[in-house]
């Protein structure tokens, strides 16, 4: 089977599309199992001009990737020749509702300390904005001319079935579809 990437923003149901690629038996490598080792070999793949997720094991299936190999969706490509891309998706403010409810709550603190910087969380939010309509927009563009490529998964309208026709694949159960990480008790209901 070709490899499959997931190239959408965390907070779009990869866990979901992690767990029904696993249960439907396909390798599938969520960044989560091992996030060091991924980052690490990503940059010495870079440096030393091989494929980016040269070295990663025989996975047919990236999920939750991070945003700086995601967002390379285009070296994937040339890398990963007739690849199925999936850019899962959701309406984007209740992603950044997610977004802002990840961690309970502290998220955006969290990214204040890792990136050494000190945002509000409303400055937090409309960089998401900006980040998520260049991201779509470009990945829209660059594989415009490519359906049999691209899936825009809405993670929280469309069900597994539009998954398997894409791949045009029955190795998929539609039957073993499942909403993980849902947030429970959401701190932040709204953005206003």
């Amino acid at each position: 089977m070709k490899k499959i990437f997931v190239i959408g923003f965390n907070k779009c149901g990869t866990r979901t599309l992690h767990q029904f690629f696993k249960v439907n038996n396909l390798r599938t490598y969520h960044v989560g199992m091992n996030y060091s080792v991924f980052t690490t070999q990503v940059e010495t793949n870079l440096t030393e001009g091989l494929p980016i997720l040269e070295g990663l094991g025989n996975y047919v299936v990236f999920c939750d990737i991070p945003e700086k190999v995601f967002k390379d969706f285009k070296r994937i490509d040339k890398d990963y020749p007739n690849s199925y891309f999936i850019l899962n998706s959701r309406p984007i403010d209740k992603w950044i509702l997610s977004r802002l409810n990840h961690g309970k709550g502290t998220y955006w603190q969290w990214l204040n300390n890792y990136l050494q910087v000190n945002r509000p969380k409303e400055e937090w939010v409309s960089l998401w904005k900006k980040d998520w309509e260049d991201h779509h927009r470009n990945v829209l563009e660059y594989f415009s001319d490519r359906s049999d490529d691209l899936l825009v998964f809405d993670i929280e309208n469309d069900r597994p079935q539009k998954l398997i026709s894409f791949l045009n694949t029955h190795r998929l159960d539609a039957g073993k579809w499942g909403h993980q990480g849902k947030t429970k008790n959401p701190i932040f209901k709204s953005l206003k």
